[in-house]
């Protein structure tokens, strides 16, 4: 008996030995996977402009942005997919030369509608309702709606704006807008015009609680400057912090730019074509990953945020397409990747299926405008 008790208890350290093994080596690391992609067609198939500048997932369904602000080429409709049935459907009702940016602010769906094929008296901003579209022209001044963000309880509005209209409105109702005053660093308050004939907030940044502008001013002959305001709620104004035009390293993958970014605890990632994170808009720290060259994307998608990227390889002509996952202790964690012949312009994840939209920039290409997808899992 006693033979038997001291056999068991050698088996119960033996075992015990072990998981304190594999404890020490730390949980198991997934291999990437290698993605293999299927098409999904081209939503917007017929139009010249089908370039997919963005895509999100809400309500069921997969929505795929397209058109072109630069020539004027609407997509007309707004097209989105059945993440059930795969089958693709039409919106009407977009009347805006481009749809840029899917903007998902408490829980509602909305679109910035860049360049009204209306008159220039307002701009437009558009929100889905079930299978509706629904449009609100209701921006004064509103050549180009580049942005919009909900913040202290009141819906603001990034403009492209002429002629010493306001580039920031803000509003109680959604409905009705006023301008918001910027304010210099010595008191003063100023709209920024002269010499500057066009003004454009492109981007609204929410950072540990905070809401920052990034004004961007053009001169006739071309030459810009960019300035970051912070919005002071106690008296309503953006207030100029410094400047900005040197402070990052900007990559034409699309005309914004600022391609995308994520609030993730008290700090912002965001993506110029570079991976950037900051704590409060003055200091930025490039967290690009260094196997990949470009940043194309980055999304929040079910908790988690995933960042996009590619790197020409040695032939020059397919370019290897990277997929991150944002950990909470800061790092980027590789977990797929796949090859194509054109960048990668929007992706989304949807529980492990992952989609994507390849495109360049400008050019007409037999795909161009199709969107892919795969499973995550290996």
């Amino acid at each position: 008996m006693k033979i038997r008790v001291y056999r068991a208890l050698l088996l119960l350290l033996a075992l015990c030995l072990c998981v304190a093994a594999l404890s020490a080596c730390g949980p198991t690391v997934k291999e990437p996977v290698a993605l293999s992609l299927s098409s999904l067609g081209v939503p917007y198939e017929g139009l010249s402009a089908r370039n997919p500048w963005d895509m999100i997932a809400y309500g069921g369904y997969l929505y795929v942005g397209a058109g072109d602000y630069d020539d004027n080429i609407s997509p007309d409709v707004l097209m989105r997919m059945s993440l059930d049935t795969l089958k693709w459907e039409a919106l009407s009702g977009y009347e805006d030369e481009q749809i840029e940016r899917f903007l998902l602010l408490d829980g509602k769906l909305y679109i910035p509608g860049i360049d009204a094929k209306e008159d220039w008296s307002y701009g437009n901003y558009y929100t889905v309702e079930g299978d509706t579209l629904r449009k609100h022209r209701v921006l004064q001044g509103g050549v180009h709606v580049w942005d919009m963000a909900s913040y202290d309880g009141k819906l603001f509005a990034s403009l492209g704006s002429v002629e010493g209209d306001s580039p920031l409105l803000v509003s109680e109702d959604g409905a009705h807008f006023e301008e918001v005053p910027f304010v210099e660093a010595d008191g003063s308050e100023v709209l920024y015009t002269t010499p500057f004939y066009a003004l454009r907030v492109y981007d609204l940044m929410q950072v540990d609680g905070d809401l920052y502008a990034i004004v961007t001013r053009y001169t006739e002959a071309g030459a810009k400057a960019e300035r970051l305001l912070y919005y002071y709620a106690p008296d309503g104004a953006m207030h100029y912090v410094c400047p900005l035009s040197d402070a990052l390293t900007y990559v034409r993958l699309r005309y914004f730019p600022i391609i995308s970014k994520v609030p993730v605890g008290d700090s912002l990632l965001f993506s110029t074509g570079k991976l950037y994170r900051t704590e409060d808009m003055r200091s930025f720290t490039d967290i690009t990953p260094k196997d990949t060259t470009y940043i194309a994307d980055i999304i929040e998608a079910e908790g988690k945020v995933y960042a996009l990227g590619f790197t020409p390889k040695e032939d020059g002509v397919t370019l290897l397409n990277n997929l991150y996952r944002y950990e909470e202790d800061g790092s980027l964690t590789l977990i797929a990747y796949f090859e194509s012949a054109v960048p990668p312009l929007a992706f989304t994840v949807v529980g492990n299926r992952f989609f994507v939209a390849l495109n360049k920039m400008n050019g007409i290409l037999d795909y161009q405008g199709e969107i892919f997808y795969g499973s995550l899992e290996p």
